[in-house]
This record gives structure tokens, sequence and C-alpha cells, in this order.
């Protein structure tokens, strides 16, 4: 029988008396708060070290019952200023491989806002070709040990996605801080361009489900720069998106 794969924790929460609680229910832990009494220490110490909760804590519990195998270390100041130079502040700072990355995931979420985030953004990733100092610094502060990071993004929890994501792109959903998270910029649709005469026809074709009639209608009026042809789910959540946000409305 194939071994199901352990998810990840799907939240964690550092609470103001320094409690750490996990909710991870694929071992069906739920809420819980762990550590006991070295709850401070702990909260202390993921401050002073920039060490990440979540691989600090996926670490603990691989150990467990040994709680203290593993225990971060403060960065040299050589390695803070190398995180801190390879840090991404904007979109215009990411290569354009990663943009590209990027841009490809954005596309799986028509109609919504997707964010680049994590190691990428923050600037403690590793690629292929990274030095060894790299790795060294990562392991001190409790990242993954793994030969490249992936491209973890963000988006709301609605967001509605159209393909499987690619294998190299992990969804975060979770506690991401705003000056963490860097807008993916997308082409949109342009409503306007959809003179108010059509709007009682589209919303009719769209609840009677003539995809191909409105894709027409996308076209004659060129609403945005995407071209649809076989695959139309995208053009089915931007005249969802429209219509449900009074862009497109009976009159």
């Amino acid at each position: 029988m194939k071994k199901k794969k352990e998810r990840d924790f799907d939240n964690i929460i550092i609470s103001d008396d320094g409690s750490i609680e996990a909710v991870w229910q694929n071992r069906g832990l739920g809420k819980e708060v762990v550590f006991g009494s070295r709850r401070d220490e702990i909260k202390k110490m993921f401050a002073e070290t920039n060490t990440q909760p979540r691989e600090w804590l996926k670490r603990q519990y691989a150990a467990r019952p040994n709680f203290e195998q593993w225990q971060p270390t403060t960065l040299p100041e050589s390695f803070a200023a190398l995180i801190e130079k390879r840090k991404v502040r904007k979109w215009e700072d990411f290569d354009e491989r990663t943009k590209g990355v990027y841009r490809h995931i954005a596309s799986l979420f028509p109609a919504s806002l997707v964010y680049a985030c994590g190691s990428r953004v923050r600037g403690d990733r590793v690629e292929y070709l990274d030095k060894d100092e790299v790795r060294k610094w990562r392991a001190m502060i409790g990242k993954t040990d793994k030969d490249v990071s992936d491209y973890d993004f963000w988006t709301t929890p609605d967001a509605e996605q159209i393909e499987e994501l690619p294998r190299y792109a992990d969804r975060i959903r979770h506690g991401i801080p705003d000056d963490e998270k860097i807008l993916i910029p997308m082409p949109e649709w342009d409503f306007t361009k959809l003179p108010e005469s059509e709007h009682a026809r589209v919303i009719d074709l769209y609840n009677r489900g003539r995809w191909g009639e409105l894709a027409n209608i996308h076209d004659q009026y060129n609403i945005s720069p995407y071209s649809y042809c076989c695959d139309l789910s995208g053009l089915k959540l931007w005249y969802k998106f429209g219509i449900q946000q009074g862009k497109i409305k009976a009159q």
C-alpha cells in the first residue's frame, strides 16, 4: 500500500504570551500548545535568529520525543548581510526567469490577485548553483535541505484554480506579512470596453452557459489581451468576476 504523504503544518501561531500553537491536521493533533515552560525561550530564539517557526517545529516533531536534538544559532553578520542583499522588495527585482514562473502560476487563478512570497522574497532561497555557504546558513536558521527553493505564492482563500499547480509551486495559505508579499502583475479585463447595451445580453449568455458566444463578444470588443480558443475556463471566471463585482450589470 502506498504510504500517504504527510501534509505540512496548516498554520502556526505565536501568541502574545509566547505560546506556540500548531495546527497539524494530518496527524490528528488539532490545535495544541507545545513546549510548555520553554515558550518564552523559543519565541525569543525566533526573534534573535531569524528562524522560521514552521521549519523549526517540523524538525522538532520529526525528532520526537527528543525536542533538544536541533537548535538554531545566531547567524554571523556576513550571512545576515547576504540574506538582506538577496531580498526582493519589488516585482522588478526578480530575474526574468523567476518572473516567468510566477506569471505562469498567477495565470492559473484568473480574476484573482496572486502574490509572490516566501524564501524568494525574503532572500533565504537556494538555487542549484548556489555556493555551500548558502546551504550552511539555511541549515542554521532551520530551512529545509533542498537543491532549489519552491516558488511560494499567496492568493485569497476563495481564488479559483483552473489547472493543477506545477510541482515547484507552493501555495501558502497563512502567516505571510504584507511586506513579504509582491503582487504578480497580470493583464486584466477592461470591462469599460464592453458597451452597456451588451450587459444584459452577456448576463443572459452567462446564465445559459453560452461560452462560445461570450468568447466572441470578448474578442469583438477586445476586452483583454488574452486569446481564448479551446480552454475557456479563464474566460468563465473573468465573466463571473465582472458580474459579481457589478462591472457587468443588467440595465
